[in-house]
């Protein structure tokens, strides 16, 4: 059993609409061959549990500086987050 650490739902629009998908704990490549949803595709967050980090690369790479914890994050660009940049995520407890 893994244990959770946290959970964000990512939205492909502002103001949480359109597509959306739940993450636990960490994604290393949004653009994976198995599931590629939403890749470079991110507008919106609702981080349920945790301190996450965004990445504008896979696997961890060129993180975004600010760390996000609980709460609902309409449009990204506000959080200093690119728009529809967003490839790897995690908790930052959970280590890449």
């Amino acid at each position: 059993m893994v244990p959770i650490k946290g959970e964000v739902i990512i939205f492909k629009h502002k103001n949480f609409r359109g597509h959306h998908r739940h993450i636990i704990n960490k994604e290393e490549n949004l653009n994976h061959s198995e599931d590629n949803s939403l890749n470079d595709e991110v507008s919106s967050l609702r981080i349920i549990s945790g301190t996450w980090e965004f990445c504008k690369h896979k696997q961890g790479g060129a993180p975004y500086k600010k760390k996000l914890g609980p709460g609902a994050y309409p449009w990204v660009v506000d959080e200093g987050i690119q728009n529809d940049q967003i490839s790897s995520l995690r908790e930052t407890s959970i280590p890449w």
